[in-house]
């Protein structure tokens, strides 16, 4: 389990370039400034770095506890 003061969790938002990584059509304010779990974790999904990605807080709500082809 990663802490999100974890250095690690905080580089995770630069391949992005601190945008959103879900882009929901219609949503998205593309300024992440929320974890989303890409594997959620009400599925299974874990707190480890491979299964985080940055997202905006209007995206990471509407996706919820789908995975994001559910949407």
């Amino acid at each position: 389990m990663i802490l999100r003061r974890d250095p690690a969790y905080l580089a995770i938002p630069k391949p992005y370039g601190r945008l959103c990584a879900l882009q929901i059509e219609g949503v998205c304010t593309r300024n992440a400034t929320t974890w989303d779990a890409i594997i959620p974790l009400a599925k299974g999904g874990m707190h480890t770095l491979d299964n985080m990605q940055p997202a905006c807080r209007e995206c990471n709500s509407s996706k919820g506890d789908r995975f994001i082809d559910e949407l």
